[in-house]
């Protein structure tokens, strides 16, 4: 028998050096010529370190490192036999190409920071649901962390269960984490008029004008670094909203995939119109960061300015995508069609409207559907009953009288004893 050294990998053999490695499933122990010492053990190491890091990218060939080692022909079979977790994250990766190149390498990273360092060479078929859930409660990560590492993983195993390896998911059982939602935290209007004038004041023109756009518009900051100056309709006064730029990767497509058309207020058109001079005749894209002299790559890079503008007023702190919040509730405040601002918004309908931003509907309305709701339910009578009522709690002498009894108001009636 061989005696296991102090590190995983590397064992001794009859003098000799065995590694230990788990490749498509199947376990690895080939004997390779160098006598058992310590220094021979080091070298071995950092050759299974080597081959592990091969495996994890796709580039291990067993046949290279050990030709004489048997039964290498069934591993050596097309790159389509998929038998491990690694095999099919790697080919559940090559099958989502159209996403956006910032998605995929997120998914990449949370398959290789999470899952195929416990299941990476795993036959999928053996992979339990409970066992899953022990890998997540050792995570220890906050709620939407976590659902966004169940999206590669729920992806793995659903690939391998249409491709005929597996029968049933088991991942698809697993429940997202609740995760609530920020509510919109908008700015006021003094609060963007003063936010406008510091940009003036203190940084380059040029920011101004993305702001006000930003504020006026309603544009989500991936989509607004893209636009170009062909996406506007100068007779019409509208932007058409088509594509996006993400971590400095260029999308040929919104978040939705969905393209609109976006009519432009006064105050938006007039930040297009200061554009002009700057960056028309310079390049293809609208806004430019004034620092670099060229398009903006990211939205991060804004983040800087627009921390130290808001701190020199004073403001509390919110995210620069709040210019797309306050678009919204101000125009909702200003009594415009909620139908009309989801499609300036790019949503497919009103109801995502409705239920992020119902206080600020309900603010609109400034009791006009209240006050037709009194007119309809009799508002004289309302007024008459609750004059009646008033008096009945007035009346300690009379209550006293009628030991126990407590008056009832009915408002869409009559007061019943």
């Amino acid at each position: 028998m061989g005696r296991k050294s102090a590190s995983g990998g590397v064992t001794e053999h009859k003098g000799k050096i065995r590694l230990d490695i788990w490749y498509r499933g199947q376990r690895l122990r080939p004997v390779i010529g160098l006598e058992w010492n310590e220094r021979n053990r080091r070298a071995a190491l950092r050759m299974v370190g080597e081959i592990r890091e091969r495996i994890r990218y796709g580039l291990f060939d067993p046949i290279d490192y050990f030709p004489d080692y048997g039964g290498l022909e069934t591993l050596a079979a097309p790159s389509s036999a998929l038998n491990t977790f690694r095999d099919y994250a790697r080919a559940w990766l090559q099958s989502i190409g159209q996403k956006a190149p910032a998605t995929r390498e997120d998914y990449r990273k949370a398959l290789d920071r999470v899952w195929l360092d416990e299941l990476g060479e795993r036959p999928i078929k053996a992979i339990r649901y409970s066992e899953l859930m022990t890998l997540i409660g050792d995570l220890g990560v906050a709620g939407k962390t976590l659902n966004n590492y169940l999206i590669p993983l729920r992806g793995v195993f659903e690939f391998a269960r249409r491709d005929g390896a597996i029968n049933t998911s088991p991942a698809a059982a697993i429940e997202n984490a609740p995760v609530q939602k920020p509510a919109p935290d908008p700015f006021t209007l003094p609060e963007v008029e003063a936010i406008l004038t510091e940009l003036a004041e203190r940084e380059d023109v040029q920011l101004v004008d993305y702001f006000a756009a930003a504020f006026f518009a309603g544009f989500r900051p991936s989509e607004q670094i893209a636009l170009r100056w062909s996406d506007v309709d100068f007779q019409q006064r509208t932007v058409r909203v088509q594509r996006a730029v993400v971590r400095g990767h260029a999308k040929a497509s919104t978040k939705t995939y969905l393209v609109r058309d976006v009519e432009l207020s006064d105050r938006a058109w007039a930040a297009m119109e200061a554009q002009r001079a700057h960056t028309q005749l310079a390049g293809k894209e609208i806004f430019w960061n004034p620092a670099t002299g060229a398009p903006w790559a990211d939205i991060q890079s804004q983040w800087r300015i627009w921390k130290r503008c808001l701190k020199r007023l004073g403001l509390r702190y919110r995210e620069p995508y709040q210019t797309r919040h306050t678009f919204a509730t101000l125009a909702l405040m200003a009594g415009a069609n909620p139908s009309y601002i989801a499609r300036q918004l790019g949503h497919t309908n009103a109801n995502m409207l409705f239920r992020v931003y119902s206080k600020w509907i309900d603010g609109a309305d400034k009791s006009r559907e209240r006050d037709k709701l009194n007119l309809g339910f009799g508002h004289d009578l309302a007024t008459e009953l609750i004059a009646e009522a008033k008096k009945f709690a007035q009346s300690n002498t009379y209550l006293a009288e009628r030991e126990g009894f407590e008056p009832s108001i009915h408002l869409f009636g009559r007061m019943l004893p």
